[in-house]
């Protein structure tokens, strides 16, 4: 996988049950929060698997996530800080599929990842920006998980702009693809995601205008019942 650093060990499991949902595009909620503000910390799920069964997924025997599918991303859990194990279960069941260790500060937000490469499942903990943006920006993190797609350039359009006049904020973006936090100016913007080098049938979301300290993850996947655009996009709140 390519990303800037990783986090946690990684849980690779093989599964033979296929299963898919169409993919539902918008903000999805978050959580307002500020570092260091709280004693708990709160975890989620970001579920980027094409055939991943439907899971529960529980931090140190707790439930945060009940019945995921994928691609879907879950709300926040609080939860008390501390190292624990993270498990997660065949919906249903206390069949563990996979489990990793982690450990969760006072104020600070996770999130299990959850990707496949073929029939082999891996479960990863990211840590995901718990402080609001600077002022007058907003803070993206791109997730990039289309594998059937390939490489994708990725932009944000002004208000107004088409995307044969725009440059790609994120050129040729490589499936497996974890961005750092980027701060990008307040605006008005429409986000669009194509097959590197190509603008033609790109993705294009509906114009949104971004406040001073949000913060966002962009999760980037292979469309499963269409073929154009080639890709579908989830976006969830960090901070906002």
């Amino acid at each position: 996988m390519n990303r800037i650093p990783a986090l946690t060990r990684r849980v690779a499991i093989r599964l033979g049950v296929f299963c898919a949902l169409p993919l539902v595009l918008g903000a999805l909620n978050g959580c307002t929060s500020v570092a260091g503000s709280d004693p708990s910390t709160m975890v989620r799920v970001i579920d980027a698997s094409s055939n991943a069964q439907p899971l529960d997924a529980y931090v140190a025997s707790v439930p945060i996530a009940d019945n995921i599918v994928g691609p879907s991303i879950s709300n926040y859990a609080f939860l008390g800080p501390g190292t624990s194990t993270v498990t997660l279960d065949a919906h249903g069941t206390h069949s563990v599929l996979a489990e990793l260790n982690g450990t969760f500060l006072a104020g600070t937000q996770h999130s299990i990842y959850l990707t496949d490469q073929g029939s082999t499942f891996t479960a990863e903990l990211l840590a995901d920006q718990s402080s609001p943006a600077p002022a007058g920006f907003v803070s993206f993190r791109f997730v990039q998980q289309a594998n059937q797609a390939g490489a994708v350039d990725v932009y944000l359009l002004p208000s107004g702009t088409a995307i044969a006049d725009a440059k790609p904020l994120l050129a040729s973006l490589a499936p497996g693809t974890i961005t750092p936090y980027m701060n990008i100016p307040v605006g008005t913007y429409q986000l669009a995601v194509a097959t590197a080098g190509t603008i033609k049938n790109a993705y294009t979301g509906v114009a949104t205008a971004f406040m001073g300290g949000q913060v966002m993850t962009i999760l980037i996947v292979d469309q499963q019942l269409l073929t154009t655009p080639p890709v579908n996009v989830l976006i969830a709140n960090d901070v906002n």
